[in-house]
């Protein structure tokens, strides 16, 4: 099968794809969990009853499970954190829509406007009108993540490094959010975002998947909510 990628016309794009999963791939240590918000404003938490396990790890997809949306980082163990706090995270996550943009626009152009172009001509062609817009994209993705790099808490070296990022592999801005969630310091208690009993048997039957510990508070709050 991979003999047939370099015959292949559309194995450009396919490769593009590829990388962009593999990319996206994030491994949560045990008893870690990632939430985002809904439209109403509440944390909904993401959580598999039976986890797919890498080396005692959480297998997690970025696009799969919160494509285009900003999330943050809970624990377990993690303190619980004031209303302000969380109020602060669900207003950063709204003003992130540009961000989020560029993701859907860079999702797009790769995986839809390209292999439909490479069919209706060629290969050639596709890129030279997809590429000029896919890295005008990828400029616009940086500025924004410039200009927001304070309320995330970026360093300027982090910045630099996900525009060259961009540049080596400007498809790479699907999994924008990956990148901001994963260097911002916000790590909230999961069982303080919990807000109904399926989410907290979920959560209980991941953990006792992977064996984790629970201290005692937090098993107080999985059995009363």
């Amino acid at each position: 099968m991979l003999d047939l990628l370099p015959t292949w016309e559309h194995s450009f794009w396919a490769v593009a794809l590829l990388i962009v999963a593999v990319d996206s791939m994030i491994l949560l240590p045990p008893g870690e969990f990632c939430f985002a918000f809904g439209r109403d404003g509440r944390p909904r938490v993401r959580a598999t009853t039976v986890p797919f396990l890498v080396r005692g790890r959480e297998l997690m997809l970025a696009p799969v499970s919160f494509f285009a949306r900003p999330y943050f980082v809970s624990s377990a163990n993690a303190p619980d954190v004031g209303k302000a706090q969380l109020a602060d995270l669900c207003a950063l996550a709204n003003s992130q829509r540009l961000i989020g943009l560029c993701s859907v626009t860079a999702a797009a152009l790769a995986f839809v406007a390209g292999p439909l172009l490479t069919a209706q001509w060629d290969i050639g062609s596709a890129l030279v009108i997809i590429l000029p817009l896919i890295y005008a994209n990828a400029a616009i993705a940086v500025t924004a993540i410039a200009v927001s790099r304070q309320a995330w808490r970026l360093s300027t070296a982090s910045v630099f490094y996900t525009a060259f990022e961009l540049l080596v592999c400007p498809v790479l801005a699907v999994n924008l959010n990956k990148r901001l969630a994963y260097r911002s310091v916000a790590v909230l208690n999961t069982f303080q975002l919990v807000g109904d009993e399926a989410a907290r048997s979920r959560i209980r039957a991941n953990l006792e998947y992977q064996d984790f510990p629970l201290p005692p508070a937090a098993q107080g709050q999985l059995e009363h909510g």
